[in-house]
């Protein structure tokens, strides 16, 4: 299912009180655990300096990549070789979901991790 955010944009990162969306094209993802961004110079979490500037600097980007890994991670990558990790392992679960992505136009898609 996440293979549905290959070739779309991410428009916006959208901060909530505690979870983070990120608005593609046609879907929107909902973020219950904490992301982290991977690039050239390293990994960022959630709780360090230039974590938002990270997830941030994927907008305009197009994902050519989009698994997920039960027990281990949701991976997103994008065109300038940065990818959004959200972990699956279940320490890292703050909720019952780590996420939820849904399809913003036709038929509803809601797929829960």
């Amino acid at each position: 299912m996440l293979d549905q955010l290959v070739g779309e944009q991410l428009s916006a990162v959208i901060f909530v009180q505690d979870y983070i969306q990120f608005d593609f094209d046609d879907h929107l993802l909902t973020v219950y655990n904490w992301p982290s961004v991977s690039c050239k110079t390293g990994i960022i979490k959630w709780n360090e300096s230039g974590f938002r500037d990270g997830l941030c600097g994927r907008i305009a980007k197009r994902v050519i990549s989009a698994t997920a890994t039960k027990g281990d991670s949701i991976v997103i990558e994008f065109d300038d070789n940065c990818k959004i990790i959200i972990s699956l392992a279940s320490n890292d679960y703050r909720g019952p979901e780590a996420a939820e992505l849904r399809n913003k136009v036709g038929s509803p898609v809601v797929m829960i991790f």
